[in-house]
């Protein structure tokens, strides 16, 4: 085989990914022009399940725009990955950016979302994906007014003609209904996109851990033992469950640590 031929090869390979079932049929529904999935932030399993949906959905839709809930002054250095080969000064140029460096390390700053954004750059270079966009405030004046600036954010990302925008972020914000906690009540940011435009799936697993900060940062035991396929299952929205559905990732979770603090 020609060196030419092996590279081809690797790419291809390294561009695939395990089919997510459901998820070509939700980007096919040409009406909708946001798909958010909701995760709970810090584990292993959820950013690959949120990539191998990217993926399916590249099947059916494209252009395809993907938005992450990192701070915005992280733009410049996932452009500059996504754009990258990926080899070792990419990467160690990557890991300066700051979603790396903050304080509190709340699983968006894991070793799993480091690895989501490789196979994000991957599926760049395999014109999967036309851009990854970060959504989230550097500063706001409350979480009424971050949910906000998201939603803002989210919309001036203009599907393009047959396009769709796919957007990973925290469970309260990808849901339909208003964020209702202790400390008040507030529009998420999926409540503020265009309704009949957008669909929201919640992503769930079974019983394990999750990396999280609370007075201190580490695993945490998260859910319930749970059987259920991969995929997405619909469901209608109600009070009680503000999304379109689940996405079930197929599994238990794993705690997946900081980037940094692996390094």
């Amino acid at each position: 085989m020609s060196i030419l031929g092996f590279i081809v090869m690797a790419a291809s390979s390294a561009s695939s990914c395990t089919p997510m079932p459901g998820a070509g049929e939700i980007a096919d529904q040409t009406r909708t022009k946001w798909i958010i999935l909701g995760e709970m932030h810090g584990t292993a399993e959820m950013p690959v399940a949120m990539t191998d949906f990217i993926c399916s959905a590249a099947t059916k839709r494209r252009p395809l725009a993907v938005a992450v809930e990192q701070t915005v002054d992280n733009q410049l250095s996932i452009d500059t990955f996504i754009h990258s080969n990926g080899n070792a000064p990419s990467r160690a140029a990557f890991a300066k950016a700051p979603m790396w460096r903050t304080k509190g390390k709340d699983g968006r700053s894991s070793v799993a979302t480091f690895d989501m954004f490789d196979r994000l750059r991957i599926f760049y270079r395999a014109n999967k994906i036309a851009r990854v966009v970060a959504i989230d405030p550097i500063v706001s004046n409350g979480s009424a007014d971050r949910n906000a600036q998201m939603a803002k954010n989210l919309l001036a990302i203009e599907p393009k003609v047959n396009g769709l925008v796919l957007a990973l972020m925290g469970g309260l914000h990808a849901q339909k209904t208003d964020i209702i906690v202790p400390s008040g009540r507030w529009p998420s940011t999926a409540s503020l996109l265009p309704k009949d435009y957008t669909v929201t799936l919640m992503m769930v697993g079974g019983a394990g851990s999750a990396w999280v900060c609370f007075e201190t940062c580490g695993p945490q035991p998260i859910g319930e033992p749970r059987d259920k396929p991969r995929g997405v299952e619909v469901q209608p929205v109600t009070a009680d469950f503000p999304f379109d559905g689940f996405l079930e990732i197929g599994s238990g979770t794993s705690a997946s640590p900081p980037w940094n603090n692996a390094k």
